[in-house]
């Protein structure tokens, strides 16, 4: 995102919160190009930014597809300034979304006791995110394994990734 001349990437664009921060960008007069793997959940995004739609760009993309995914075409300094972009960036190197960003959102309430327990209540709070670090660490681990790093325990700091990936005597390339 580039907040001086109001231009926008929202990734999974075609539903949900990527969605909603897309419209309300692109409500708020950014150039958004909306991506996501359905061209069509794409276009009914742009469809509902009513006149702000004249500057939406739809980008169907699909990293699982190796077609669709030129990372292993760019040179090794491409590769590093994409991998630092996306791996030791910080949140200041980034434009963070504001609540009154956000369209509003109607809260209602359908109680149905659980079943499972004599209070009748159900997990609530973190059980939305519990999954989240856990998956993580698989991935990280999942990438660092066959560079030669047997295990890693968070937090993955760039400084600690680069620590074990020495530690390794990894080069990058080979294989």
């Amino acid at each position: 995102m580039n907040k001086e001349y109001k231009v926008a990437v929202v990734t999974d664009g075609g539903s949900g919160i990527g969605r909603g921060t897309a419209l309300a960008l692109a409500k708020n007069g950014y150039r958004v190009s909306v991506a996501g793997r359905q061209r069509k959940t794409l276009e009914e995004t742009i469809a509902q930014a009513g006149q702000a739609a004249a500057h939406m760009l739809t980008v169907p993309t699909d990293v699982s597809d190796p077609a669709g995914n030129p990372f292993e075409d760019l040179t090794y300094e491409r590769q590093q300034e994409v991998v630092d972009a996306n791996l030791t960036g910080s949140f200041n190197d980034y434009f963070m979304p504001r609540a009154g960003m956000f369209p509003d959102i109607k809260v209602s309430e359908r109680p149905l006791p659980s079943k499972a327990n004599v209070l009748g209540a159900k997990g609530v709070g973190e059980s939305g995110c519990t999954a989240s670090l856990p998956t993580l660490a698989n991935a990280m681990m999942d990438a660092l394994r066959p560079a030669g790093v047997p295990e890693l325990d968070t937090p993955f700091t760039p400084f600690k990734v680069w620590k074990a990936l020495q530690a390794a005597n990894y080069k990058p390339g080979a294989r």
